[in-house]
């Protein structure tokens, strides 16, 4: 998409699960400075010229330039937020906005308002809000609730498989860190999602169900504010 016509969309975020930042070697407490220089490293070499960047925790000491020579005009970043402070710090970082479509549809709106005023008080036009969600089409509601019910729990099972590693409690671990507390709060309810038994409200925010009721559901995530739907 860089050397071409197209438009590349680039999802980032800081990571929830602790092993990957143990692989680098590098200290979960500073995640938030961590993203920060790494997304100024990015954004630096994205202009295309010759520099060098001093952080506090990372570094590249040796003059580098991006070849082919990109066009950051088609390049769209897109943060991932999960709550008031991750939408804030998306909007201040310049970057779209990225949900994920595990919250009431209220709180979803409010996010997508606050981050929507936020960009205005800097006085940049609006940008890209999005949200992935999942999309299971049946011929009846009943049908596809199933489905989406066993096929959401396998994947919330991998997925805390993947955030605990090492039979760690995500949830406490995240809450002792003050970088993670909102998240590591949310993550504790997670094994909600993992029971086909209990995650019947998560998978009614999905586009799970007859093409009518995905397209009324589709029109409900536009009138929260979101721009595009992944």
């Amino acid at each position: 998409s860089i050397m071409g016509e197209g438009h590349l969309n680039i999802g980032v975020g800081r990571g929830t699960a602790p092993y990957e930042y143990q692989a680098y070697g590098k200290d979960m407490k500073k995640a938030s400075i961590l993203f920060k220089e790494s997304m100024e490293i990015i954004q630096t070499a994205l202009k295309g010229k010759p520099f060098t960047y001093k952080g506090t925790e990372l570094a590249v000491d040796t003059e580098v330039e991006i070849r082919l020579h990109p066009r950051p005009e088609k390049v769209t970043f897109y943060c991932a937020t999960v709550n008031p402070e991750s939408t804030k710090k998306a909007a201040e970082s310049g970057m779209a906005m990225l949900s994920a479509a595990w919250f009431p549809l209220d709180i979803l709106k409010s996010y997508t308002a606050g981050f929507d005023d936020l960009v205005a008080k800097l006085g940049e036009k609006p940008r890209e809000k999005a949200i992935t969600i999942n999309l299971i089409v049946c011929d009846s509601d009943e049908e596809a609730a199933r489905r989406g019910s066993v096929s959401c729990a396998d994947f919330f099972r991998a997925s805390t498989a993947h955030y605990q590693s090492g039979g760690l409690d995500l949830g406490n671990f995240l809450q002792d860190n003050p970088d993670y507390a909102a998240t590591g709060k949310f993550m504790s309810y997670l094994k909600l999602f993992c029971d086909p038994a209990t995650n019947g409200d998560y998978v009614a925010q999905q586009l799970i169900g007859t093409p009518k009721t995905i397209s009324k559901r589709i029109g409900d995530y536009i009138d929260a504010g979101y721009t595009r739907l992944i």
